[in-house]
């Protein structure tokens, strides 16, 4: 019987209908999904980021240059140590070692052209013989020729003395001719054969004479190749003297350069982070770091390891509001007035193509066009900064449906409550 006060139940009937209108609103009121990623401050190029300058030799601090102490600014060229060798005398005897290497060398050389020229003269003289022999040989030839040409001659002089001696033998056996010259014509028939033996031999004589001469070029221009062969064998491995000489050469060189560079110089402009080693205290190998330097840059990226199960949602070109440390996420009436907003902008421009090993992949994320970050004496690299990759916009209902049942931000690039192109993009809530 005893029943509500009437403010009671009309305070419920309100909360009653606000509760619907929430639930109700909640379909409609916006939201933009995002992926969180943390990283920190880093040069956009990698020539700027923090470079640790290592000793070229051994040996040790000599002295620090003029003013060099760590977080102080240095221009490039400027001299931050010197390093002395432990070895005095290194420099001296590598410089006897070049100058020994470069006689060597130049001797080389010499005995190489040397070796040139006389195989130039080599196959000039080759040529000259083997003229010689080949005039020679054409004398050998016209001989034989002459030689066949008085064979012939002298088998028609024995053919025609044998037709005059079988002649006057029937004359004088018929009675009409003396004895006296079938003799004579006899004898000149013996003659005649005795001059075509010596024919014979002549020719004989003259091809062998010709064969000799032809044995006798083979022979001469197989001599004055393997001269030429001897001196041009020579001569390669001359050059191939002067060549090895020329490697060992340019390793001294090598080393002398390496030596001389004792004076360490700042590689650009930047500032000294860390100094590594103690002025005349400390032995430093070869490749021991030196000092870091960080080179001032004007070109400054974010740099955000997000999670591998949200990586497939970040595309080259999306939004990114970025919280960096030590800005304050609220309006000041006077100190930082472009952080007023409490995010910057910025844009993905590149993505690793595997992870760091734990899951994470790098993001790297550059300033929007028109949007500033905070200025260079105030954002440093290393600064520590929060992310958050803008995806689509959806509702707030369909955000916390998809929270309740654990799935992904974004189906295919585009979700139920719309794509990027939809509905223009707005600020994390603070």
């Amino acid at each position: 019987m005893v029943q509500s006060p009437r403010m009671v139940r009309s305070a419920a009937h309100a909360l009653l209908a606000t509760l619907i209108l929430s639930l109700a609103g909640m379909l409609l009121i916006p939201w933009q999904q995002t992926t969180k990623g943390t990283g920190r401050v880093v040069a956009y190029f990698p020539t700027e980021r923090p470079q640790t300058v290592q000793s070229p030799i051994y040996g040790r601090i000599e002295r620090w240059g003029e003013g060099i102490v760590e977080g102080v600014k240095v221009s490039e060229g400027d001299l931050i140590a010197v390093i002395r060798d432990i070895d005095t005398e290194r420099a001296k005897r590598l410089a006897d070692q070049v100058a020994a290497t470069s006689e060597k060398r130049r001797f080389a050389e010499l005995k190489a052209a040397t070796y040139g020229r006389q195989v130039l003269d080599l196959v000039e003289a080759r040529e000259m013989v083997m003229q010689a022999n080949r005039e020679l040989i054409e004398e050998a030839k016209r001989k034989v020729a002459a030689e066949e040409q008085a064979l012939l001659a002298a088998q028609a002089a024995e053919r025609q003395t044998k037709s005059n001696t079988e002649r006057q033998q029937r004359l004088f056996e018929q009675g009409f001719t003396s004895g006296v010259n079938a003799e004579i014509e006899l004898r000149k028939y013996e003659e005649a054969v005795a001059k075509v033996k010596a024919a014979e031999e002549y020719l004989s004589a003259a091809k062998n004479y010709q064969a000799a001469k032809v044995a006798e070029l083979e022979q001469k221009a197989r001599e004055a190749q393997t001269k030429v062969d001897y001196a041009r064998a020579m001569q390669q491995e001359a050059l191939g003297e002067a060549q090895l000489t020329t490697k060992e050469l340019v390793e001294l060189q090598g080393k002398q350069a390496q030596f001389a560079s004792r004076e360490i110089r700042a590689p650009r402009d930047g500032y000294i982070l860390r100094l590594f080693a103690n002025e005349e205290a400390e032995m430093l190998k070869e490749g021991d770091p030196l000092f870091t330097i960080v080179p001032e840059t004007s070109e400054r990226a974010a740099e955000l390891m997000i999670d591998g199960n949200d990586i497939p949602l970040v595309t080259v070109g999306r939004e990114v509001r970025l919280q960096f440390e030590g800005y304050p996420a609220v309006q000041f009436a006077a100190g930082w007035p472009e952080v007023a907003a409490g995010t910057f902008a910025g844009q993905v421009v590149a993505m690793d193509a595997t992870d760091d090993g734990l899951g994470k992949f790098r993001v790297l994320v550059r300033p929007i066009a028109g949007e500033p970050w905070p200025d260079d004496r105030f954002l440093r690299q290393g600064v520590r900064v929060n992310g958050w990759v803008l995806l689509n916009r959806v509702t707030l209902g369909y955000e916390l449906w998809r929270q309740l049942n654990g799935f992904p931000p974004v189906y295919g690039g585009e979700s139920k409550g719309g794509t990027d192109k939809d509905v223009k993009k707005v600020k994390l809530p603070k």
